[in-house]
């Protein structure tokens, strides 16, 4: 069964490992994915795709039976763009991506920017994200993936420990949400329903499968009234596919932050079955 994509498989023959790790070979994070061990009788295909792969609609590597995506040019979905850990998969865009949302929970890696036209989410942590350049999104959720970017603009940042998973000189200036705030801001659904909204100051919990559920439904996680009162210049207008790519950002390798609540990981890559 094809994956629908135009492009170079190596399930076919039509692209060699060689050549798949040479045009990821700038990702650090890339070479354990493809490597010998990991390919051997893999079931999943990597397909390349020769320039610039826009998708009208969702593009989700699972369904689409891939364990790697690589794009030499931009990547442009309408809708939902999501990857997986399970099977271990890599998505390496080697010019600009832009997406209407995002569910990032295997290795994600983007040469120059990503803009996201509403949530940019992140799940678990065997693996991460790397955008050399500027990341725009309306809502940044990234639970407990690593973020590994240039910069970050989003005006809504949910999560208690979301600073931590952005490089250090990028935590200071986020504006995460406090819980106080996310009945106002947030819709029921991803609340807990067990926490009623005056218990004695305790803050309402997030559900974070409920938020991924909601956002693969193409389901805003923010209220109306909420994104209504940022303004016309506050809200995120992802770049059009037209116009000219910027300058590529000089390479950096941020490290995690020690004083993170929660562990974050190095990637480890899950055998694929």
């Amino acid at each position: 069964m094809g994956n629908g994509l135009r492009g170079r498989s190596w399930k076919r023959g039509e692209v060699s490992l060689d050549e798949i790790r040479a045009l990821v070979a700038d990702f650090e994070d890339a070479a354990p994915l493809f490597d010998d061990e990991m390919m051997a009788g893999c079931a999943y295909d990597v397909v390349v795709v020769d320039g610039d792969l826009v998708i009208d609609g969702d593009l989700d590597t699972f369904a689409r039976g891939l364990c790697g995506l690589i794009v030499t040019g931009d990547l442009v979905v309408s809708g939902l763009f999501t990857d997986r850990d399970d099977p271990a998969t890599g998505t390496y865009v080697l010019g600009a991506m832009r997406a209407g949302a995002v569910i990032t929970t295997g290795q994600l890696g983007v040469a120059e920017r990503l803009d996201v036209a509403r949530e940019l989410i992140g799940f678990y942590n065997d693996y991460g994200a790397t955008v050399r350049g500027e990341v725009t999104c309306a809502c940044f959720v990234p639970e407990n993936h690593y973020f590994a970017v240039g910069s970050l603009r989003a005006p809504f940042v949910i999560g208690a420990s979301a600073s931590y998973r952005v490089p250090k000189t990028l935590a200071a200036s986020l504006n995460v949400l406090a819980p106080s705030d996310y009945r106002r801001v947030l819709v029921a659904e991803v609340l807990d329903p067990q926490r009623p909204e005056d218990d004695g100051g305790m803050d309402p919990e997030i559900v974070d499968d409920a938020i991924r559920a909601r956002v693969s439904a193409h389901q805003s996680i923010v209220l109306a009234t909420a994104i209504a009162k940022l303004g016309p210049s506050a809200k995120v207008k992802p770049t059009s596919h037209a116009k000219r790519k910027p300058k590529r950002k000089p390479k950096r390798k941020p490290k995690p932050n020690a004083k993170s609540a929660k562990r974050v990981a190095k990637p480890r890559v899950k055998r694929r079955r």
